[in-house]
C-alpha cells in the first residue's frame, strides 16, 4: 500500500519528468511555451493522484453489499463505519484534486508570465496537503482488506458448528468436508471461522465459546455471530471438560423455534441420554455419520 509520502514524490517527480521531455515549435513565444509546460505538469500530477486513490478505493470490496451476517462478522476486526467514512474521504481528496486542477489551468489561461509559477506552487502545494490529510486511511486500509479477504463464502445452506473447547468441532468439520484447519492438541486453536461443503451444504467452523455474556474476546463474539446470523441449523459439538449443564444453557441460548440442530457427543463421557435429559430433546449422536445425516437434512 502507497504512503502519502511515497504518492506525493511520484506525483511530483511525473510532472516534472513531463514537462522537461515537451518540446514546443520555435514560433512559439516563451509565455506560451510556459503556460502548456504549466499546464502539462498540473494535468500529470492530477492525474497520478487520482489514479493511485481510485485504485486504493476499488481495491476494497464494496462495504455497502454486505450480507447481514458477513457485516456482523466483519465488524468483530473492522470498524466498519470507520472504513465507509475512510473510503468517503479518499473519494472527496480525489475529487478536489481534480477540481484543483482544473480550476488551475483555467487560471493559466490568462496568467501573466511571472504568476504562472505562482499558480503551479500553489497547486502542488494544495495537492500535498490533500493527500497528506488522508495518510491514515493508507493504513486502515490493509486491515480492512485482509478482514474482508477472509470472510466465509456461504451456499444456500449453512450448518453452524459450535460449542465449548474441545468438543471435536475443527475434527467433525475436516471428517464432513474434507478440508483441513489447523488443530493442536490444546483447545481454543480455532482463530476464526473457516468454511466447507459437503453435499451443497456451507459447514461453518466457530471458535470455541465459554457462555459468558461479559469478557468475550473476538474469537468468542465470531461464534456467537455465525450463530446468530449465519444459519438456523446448528450441531452443538458437546466437551468433556466442561459442565454440562453450561453446556446445555449456551445451546438453550442460541437455538429458537424455527432452529434445526443436533448435539455431537462423540468426544463425551457423559451418557447420551443426560445429554439428551438436559437439554430436553432426543437429538444426540456419537458419530461423524450421524452429523453428515443432519447436515444432508
Amino acid at each position: 500500500m502507497v504512503s502519502s509520502d511515497a504518492l506525493i514524490d511520484d506525483a511530483f517527480g511525473s510532472a516534472r519528468e513531463a514537462g522537461a521531455a515537451q518540446s514546443f515549435p520555435s514560433s512559439w513565444s516563451s509565455l506560451r511555451k510556459r503556460r502548456a509546460d504549466a499546464k502539462t505538469r498540473i494535468s500529470v500530477c492530477a492525474r497520478i493522484v487520482r489514479d493511485e486513490l481510485r485504485g486504493v478505493e476499488s481495491s476494497v470490496p464494496n462495504l455497502g453489499n454486505l450480507s447481514e451476517f458477513h457485516e456482523e462478522l466483519l465488524r468483530v476486526d473492522v470498524d466498519i463505519d470507520a472504513a465507509r467514512q475512510a473510503l468517503g474521504r479518499l473519494k472527496r481528496v480525489r475529487e478536489q484534486v481534480d477540481s484543483l486542477a482544473e480550476s488551475a489551468r483555467d487560471s493559466i489561461v490568462s496568467a501573466s508570465y511571472g504568476e504562472i509559477g505562482d499558480i503551479v506552487s500553489s497547486y502542488f502545494g494544495r495537492v500535498a496537503s490533500l493527500v497528506e490529510s488522508v495518510d491514515d486511511v493508507f493504513d486502515v486500509i490493509p486491515d480492512v482488506k485482509e478482514a474482508v479477504g477472509s470472510l466465509p463464502s456461504l451456499t444456500d445452506s449453512v450448518v453452524v458448528l459450535a460449542g465449548f473447547p474441545n468438543g471435536g468441532k475443527s475434527s467433525v468439520f475436516t471428517a464432513v468436508t474434507g478440508r483441513e484447519v489447523r488443530r493442536d492438541t490444546y483447545a481454543f486453536t480455532t482463530t476464526g471461522v473457516s468454511a466447507g461443503t459437503f453435499e451443497g451444504v456451507t459447514l461453518l467452523d466457530t471458535p470455541p465459546v465459554l457462555h459468558r455474556n461479559e469478557n468475550r474476546n473476538a474469537l468468542e463474539e465470531k461464534a456467537y455471530v455465525s450463530c446468530r446470523y449465519g444459519a438456523s441449523r446448528y450441531v452443538f459439538c458437546w466437551s468433556p471438560d466442561y459442565d454440562d449443564s453450561r453446556q446445555a444453557a449456551f445451546v438453550k441460548s442460541v437455538v429458537g423455534r424455527r432452529s434445526s440442530w443436533v448435539v455431537y457427543a462423540g468426544r463425551c463421557d457423559a451418557p447420551m441420554s443426560l445429554v439428551e435429559e438436559l437439554l430436553g430433546f432426543e437429538g444426540v449422536v456419537s458419530d461423524v455419520a450421524g452429523v453428515r445425516r443432519f447436515v444432508r437434512g
